[in-house]
């Protein structure tokens, strides 16, 4: 029986609902079982030199897989549609899961979002009505993988569509339906979805909040520059290294000694008890600093996860660190959650609707121009470009 047009593009977005879900929730739940284990057994972070020279020989030898990443996604939501995106998302998902098992300064929402995309490329061909239809497909993985590994379905449906650009009636709806069904499967699971406190659900606006607000977005964009001058150094002391056994260890090296003898283990993997703390009030002094060093030197050398959760666990701590020197409440750890990532990768809507889900409409309302204007400070720069 030959299947029409309609009814071929519905079931294919159930699909990619359902395995986007899935994908999520099993990657949730896998990594929670990974950092408790590597919590338990903290010696195991010494692993992190062998797990560099394993990544960069899986990258000598299959590098057309292994170099994927989500420049690569938004150039075929774009109609450069590749088959290798096909084994995307298991090569993503145990990269990522290593890197946390071993300790490195990485996320977790950025490999969701590209196991969703990848999925696109397991819809059955006859399935395909189109490469519009592909495309589109494409966008609705990102989106809902991202909205399924947060658990805010609405961020992830503008997610897809704002880091992709495609605001086009097709990605608006096929978004909409792929993330509402993802993120049903996430509940019917049982995703485990992290608790983020509401610190005080009041806010007040006056001349020494909106300072305040102010500080946090040129502090924000610094620590960007910095980041983004960081990783930049990583990889080009990596590229300088005499040897292919130096370059692919010595910076997991420099990561395990810190991590295991050197009192920074706090700063390993994604340090979701101290974005807590931060959103709360409690911050060192030093923890965004630490936390922007740690995360470009494991991404810089090839550490796999994304930018996501080190992103928020930056922003949340130098919010927190502003408020204790302004004495400004503990509205700016919550904008700082995520006006970070926002102003990073250019998505100040998805970010601010993130925020509003998890804490509240009135801080998502603030988040979005506070974002804004750390973006005006960033210029063109953000983790998607060579800026």
């Amino acid at each position: 029986m030959r299947l029409g047009v309609p009814f071929k593009i519905i079931f294919s977005l159930f699909l990619m609902g359902i395995l986007a879900g899935l994908g999520s929730s099993f990657f949730l739940y896998s990594l929670n079982y990974l950092t408790a284990q590597r919590q338990q057994y903290p010696l195991i972070m010494l692993g992190l030199p062998i797990l560099g020279l394993l990544f960069a020989l899986t990258k000598a030898k299959y590098s057309v897989y292994f170099n994927q990443g989500p420049k690569d996604l938004f150039r075929a939501s774009r109609g450069e549609v590749k088959d290798s995106f096909l084994y995307l998302p298991p090569i993503i998902l145990i990269s990522t899961l290593l890197s946390h098992l071993f300790g490195a300064s990485v996320g977790r929402e950025s490999t969701a979002a590209q196991m969703g995309g990848g999925f696109s490329y397991w819809i059955p061909k006859f399935l395909s009505t189109s490469l519009e239809h592909k495309c589109s497909l494409i966008v609705s993985g990102l989106s809902a993988g991202f909205g399924a590994a947060v658990g805010a379905p609405l961020a992830g449906l503008v997610f897809g569509l704002e880091i992709t650009g495609g605001w086009t009636i097709r990605n608006i709806v096929y978004c909409t339906f792929v993330s509402a069904v993802s993120f049903f499967i996430t509940k019917l699971v049982g995703a485990p979805h992290t608790y983020y406190p509401i610190a005080s659900p009041e806010i007040s606006l006056t001349i020494k909040t909106i300072i305040a607000i102010l500080c946090l977005s040129t502090f924000s964009s610094l620590l960007l520059y910095l980041f983004f001058f960081l990783k930049k150094q990583t990889e080009n002391l990596i590229e300088a290294l005499p040897g292919f056994l130096l370059k692919s260890t010595l910076v997991g090296l420099i990561l395990a000694i810190s991590f295991c003898f050197m009192g920074y283990q706090k700063y390993a993997g994604l340090g979701i008890e101290y974005i807590q703390f931060s959103l709360l009030g409690i911050t060192n002094t030093a923890d965004p600093f630490w936390k922007v060093f740690f995360t470009a030197l494991s991404i810089g050398s090839g550490f796999k996860g994304g930018e996501f959760i080190p992103f928020v666990f930056i922003g949340s701590s130098l919010g927190a660190l502003i408020s204790k020197i302004l004495s400004a409440g503990l509205l700016l750890p919550t904008i700082g959650f995520g006006l970070f990532y926002g102003a990073a990768t250019r998505t100040p809507i998805a970010c601010s609707i993130m925020v509003g889900e998890i804490f509240g409409w009135q801080y998502g309302f603030i988040c979005y121009p506070a974002t804004i204007v750390t973006i005006l400070f960033l210029g063109k720069r953000s983790v998607f470009s060579n800026g």
